[in-house]
């Protein structure tokens, strides 16, 4: 019986003495195709898949952060939305812009071409810095003028609002006193009506009192002097 062949030129099918050869090739094909065709260019595909992920993601990172952060001071945009204009105005060019990254750029350049015998006292340190790699000394890092103004006037709010806590305490004290004054006063006051009351039963004879008027008359009599009292002693 003629042994099977797996070889695609049959004229290689002579070669083979045994099916133990036979098998061996197959066996060798097989492992070989396993680990490197299917193993090993997944871990390649895998490879450079999980690179160009990375480099997405770094690129992503990076457009975050140009469209999210001050590239000279790297505060973040919600930050500059309170003030007027925005973060937009905060990274104009020109003038009006606070922290442009071209200016900066610009005045680099500027320091960098100019003769160090023109410098005024600003550039000499900061070209002092240039040449030794410390550009960071001179940028406004976490720092801005608005954020710095915006800073100032919700301390300020503060500051006021905590004023005018401590003066309406200290006018409620002051009132406090003034009631408990008042109130000392009209009780002294009360007092010394009541003793000149006492003193005027025990002054006036009751047979008298009794004969001169009726007891309704007299009683009458009493509560006005008494209104009168009361009346001269609130004047």
């Amino acid at each position: 019986e003629e042994e099977p062949c797996f070889e695609t030129d049959p004229s290689l099918c002579n070669q083979y003495d045994s099916l133990e050869v036979t098998m061996g090739r197959y066996i060798y094909d097989l492992t070989f195709f396993v680990i490197v065709i299917t193993i090993l260019l997944n871990v390649i595909f895998g490879i450079i898949i999980d690179t160009f992920g990375a480099l997405r993601d770094q690129n992503e990172w990076i457009d975050d952060e140009i469209a999210g952060r001050c590239f000279v001071c790297h505060n973040e945009r919600h930050e500059f939305e309170r003030a007027e204009g925005g973060f937009e105005r905060h990274i104009e060019g020109g003038v009006d812009g606070d922290h442009n990254a071209w200016n900066y750029i610009y005045f680099m350049i500027h320091i960098l071409v100019k003769k160090a015998t023109d410098y005024t006292v600003q550039e000499a340190y900061c070209a002092r810095c240039l040449k030794q790699g410390k550009f960071l000394k001179f940028m406004p890092v976490h720092r801005s003028i608005v954020l710095e103004e915006l800073e100032a006037l919700e301390n300020e709010g503060k500051t006021d609002g905590k004023d005018d806590e401590e003066e309406k305490v200290l006018t409620a004290d002051i009132l406090n006193r003034a009631l408990r004054k008042q109130f000392k006063r009209l009780t002294g006051t009360i007092k010394e009506l009541q003793q000149d009351v006492n003193d005027l039963k025990k002054d006036e004879p009751a047979d008298v009192s009794r004969s001169r008027r009726p007891p309704s008359a007299y009683n009458r009599a009493r509560r006005a002097s008494y209104s009168n009292d009361m009346g001269q002693q609130e004047g």
